[in-house]
């Protein structure tokens, strides 16, 4: 994700179709807009179409291929109240520029994160107006001179960074092989299709597929480009191709797991797995929509280290990340429950320090 901050003393933005040479056109550029964007194109009207403010910090926002993780709109939070902090303003002005990049997202992406992140920022109260999306737009702005007028930040989706890092330390610690024994652990209230949020490099989908042996459909999904590039490469590695022989079909898709339109339009899901999530994302927003999803009696599975152990042999830049508050046992299970119905709690040892709690829970609506 790229951004463009600047001070704007006096700020006008209209949004509209640009018109042709000699003022004609505006309706047939208009009408390419709506064939080009189709229903990510705001309806524009008196309360809309022009945007002014005084003394604001302007923000042009560009979201890229990959910003589909909820961590990487917090920093980017983080640093536009910085930004306004610093500027001593009060209102905010949010608006798209997808020129800010050579990759940037396709316009479904990039509204559903433009409004995120400004649903966000309106949650702590802040005055914030947003440029209509996808529009095309005049600008008048004054900018006053000083050192901290206008600049440029970039940021990305922080398990991108460390994707095949972080592969090997679960790997190496145990944490991998503690998730296989709890597959193992509940095994029979797996059916297919199955749904793996959060899905990192795939890991569990290919040990499923080693223990399930009749056709199945497994669908994994994570927000990070790089984690699911590695799901796929590791399909051809372990020899679990994405349509193998027996008829199962796996998928992994990058994508925001707090929106089931990623997901396939044509799968209902009878097992939903979770592990070491609760974390990593705000996970109630994922499962309400993957709720919608599952058929009745599916079952959800959710798999949390109790207590998680970072490793010495764990890298900075990974402990930053996973370094983080983690809900009690209790507190997952008392918020999921307001959702599913709870069936039991089973354990799993990774060693003698730590191990693996299973919490199951049932779709009944």
């Amino acid at each position: 994700m790229k951004m463009l901050f600047m001070h704007a003393q006096n700020l006008r933005i209209k949004a509209g179709a640009k018109s042709g040479k000699n003022g004609g056109g505006r309706k047939r550029n208009e009408d390419k807009l709506r064939e080009r964007l189709g229903e990510v194109l705001p309806i524009l009207d008196d309360s809309n179409k022009e945007t002014k403010a005084e003394n604001a910090l302007l923000v042009f926002v560009c979201v890229e291929k990959g910003d589909n993780g909820l961590d990487l709109l917090d920093d980017v939070k983080e640093a536009i109240l910085r930004s306004r902090q610093m500027l001593g303003v009060e209102e905010i002005v949010i608006a798209a520029f997808a020129h800010l990049s050579e990759n940037s997202a396709e316009p479904e992406l990039a509204r559903r994160m433009m409004s995120i992140l400004t649903y966000k920022l309106k949650e702590d109260g802040l005055n914030i107006k947003e440029v209509p999306f996808g529009w095309d737009k005049s600008l008048d702005l004054y900018m006053p001179l000083h050192h901290y007028n206008c600049s440029f930040a970039s940021f990305t989706n922080q398990w991108n960074e460390i994707a095949f890092e972080f592969d090997d330390y679960m790997l190496e610690s145990g944490h991998y092989r503690a998730q296989h024994m709890a597959l193992m652990k509940v095994r029979e209230h797996i059916r297919e299709p199955i749904l793996d949020l959060c899905c990192g490099s795939g890991r569990n989908l290919h040990q499923l597929h080693r223990m399930i042996k009749e056709p199945f459909t497994y669908v994994g999904i994570d927000s990070s480009a790089e984690m699911i590039r590695f799901a796929r490469k590791m399909a051809s590695v372990l020899e679990t191709p994405l349509v193998v022989n027996n008829g199962s079909e796996i998928k992994f898709i990058c994508g925001d797991i707090e929106h089931s339109d990623d997901l396939p339009k044509d799968v209902e899901f009878n097992t939903v797995l979770m592990f070491n999530a609760t974390a990593y994302t705000s996970f109630i927003a994922p499962l309400l929509a993957v709720g919608f999803r599952m058929k009745k009696g599916a079952k959800l599975i959710v798999a949390e280290e109790n207590p998680f152990i970072v490793g010495p042999e764990m890298s900075e830049k990974i402990r930053r990340i996973i370094e983080r508050p983690r809900l009690s046992l209790d507190q997952i299970k008392y918020r999921i429950e307001g959702l599913f119905k709870f069936i039991k709690t089973q354990k799993v040892r990774i060693d003698k320090d730590h191990g693996m709690d299973l919490m199951i829970f049932e779709q009944n609506t």
